[in-house]
């Protein structure tokens, strides 16, 4: 079980958002429903990749950060520096 990260923030490109959501923690059964939820958060919010903040992932029994969920729904292992990061590939994944 884990539960993910829903957030918005302000993007800075672009005009002033009064209307982004609450941050909010929502438990999934797998990374792949993890996915599935932030991309039906952003697209029932109308974010842009510089309004979305959440995506991350965290092992409920443990707390400890299990993956990062990308824009794109793409699910990635959560090492610090970006560049360092693996794609996790998801079964049956639907992009």
């Amino acid at each position: 079980m884990f539960t993910v990260e829903l957030r918005a923030c302000q993007n800075p490109d672009f005009p002033r958002r009064y209307d982004l959501p609450a941050k909010s923690t929502v438990q999934v059964a797998s990374l792949r429903e993890a996915s599935e939820v932030c991309r039906r958060f952003i697209e029932e919010h109308a974010l842009g990749g510089g309004n979305w903040a959440g995506g991350r992932v965290r092992d409920a029994a443990t707390s400890k950060v299990a993956a990062l969920v990308s824009y794109n729904g793409r699910v990635w292992t959560p090492e610090r520096d970006w560049r360092r990061r693996t794609e996790i590939q998801l079964e049956g994944a639907i992009r």
